[in-house]
């Protein structure tokens, strides 16, 4: 798997504060920062704390679903909320005020993946 995250330093925000939020979400990323863009790639350890606050968080199924809806042809690229990620939360976005942080990964066998980062937990079957 090859994951790259990047995020656009708007000329409103301080360089520091999306530093903070990016480590918050991807602590092991090595982030660099070039005209206003912040970036970062790597193999799938990238993910392993994003993957953790999603069961922090409980939102393990709804990011399941909502990312097989972004996975399409060896390619998965959502979007993740700068000011949720700068309270250590994961937010999934589309449509984020201040610019998103953009994730893209690529890679066979990306649902099995998805299922991994983010497995199902059951809660959403209907009880009898």
């Amino acid at each position: 798997m090859r994951v790259k995250i990047e995020a656009c330093l708007n000329p409103t925000e301080s360089p520091e504060k999306l530093s903070l939020a990016l480590k918050s979400i991807f602590p092991s990323a090595d982030f660099s920062c070039r005209e206003n863009l912040f970036l970062a790639e790597g193999d799938q350890k990238i993910v392993e704390h994003f993957s953790s606050l999603l069961e922090k968080q409980r939102i393990r199924d709804s990011a399941n679903v909502h990312l097989r809806l972004k996975a399409h042809h060896g390619r998965l690229k959502f979007f993740l909320n700068k000011q949720a990620a700068f309270a250590g939360k994961v937010n999934f976005c589309s449509d984020c005020a201040m610019g998103p942080i953009v994730v893209e990964i690529e890679g066979e066998d990306l649902l099995q993946f998805i299922d991994r980062i983010s497995p199902r937990t059951g809660g959403e079957e209907d009880e009898d």
